[in-house]
């Protein structure tokens, strides 16, 4: 998970805003979905969390190239929903980042 490259940094703590996108990385894979498919691939989506932890978007920026694949990432975004709120000293009001969910078989 990475913050988009258009949110520089506008102040806040750095070390507070590293701790919440673990936070909200580890809240996103507890609510993963893993469809039941022998498709391979990775789908990323980019979503944008208000700071009482409200999902404002979603959408996918790069496609895994299989609809059940995006679907299931999607899905995961959704099951996530709400995220935990942003620390106020991570100093934004909104957080965008881009996930990506990678699918393999096991």
């Amino acid at each position: 998970m990475r913050e988009s490259s258009d949110e520089e940094k506008k102040g806040g703590n750095a070390t507070a805003r590293r701790s919440y996108l673990g936070k909200l990385r580890t809240h996103i894979e507890r609510s993963r979905i893993n469809p039941r498919t022998s498709i391979i691939g990775t789908a990323v989506v980019r979503l944008t969390v208000k700071s009482d932890g409200e999902l404002l978007s979603r959408r996918i920026i790069k496609s895994s190239g299989s609809k059940v694949l995006d679907n299931a990432a999607m899905a995961s975004i959704e099951r996530a929903s709400p995220f935990p709120p942003i620390p106020n000293n991570v100093g934004r009001d909104t957080i965008e980042v881009s996930v990506p969910f990678k699918f393999s078989v096991r």
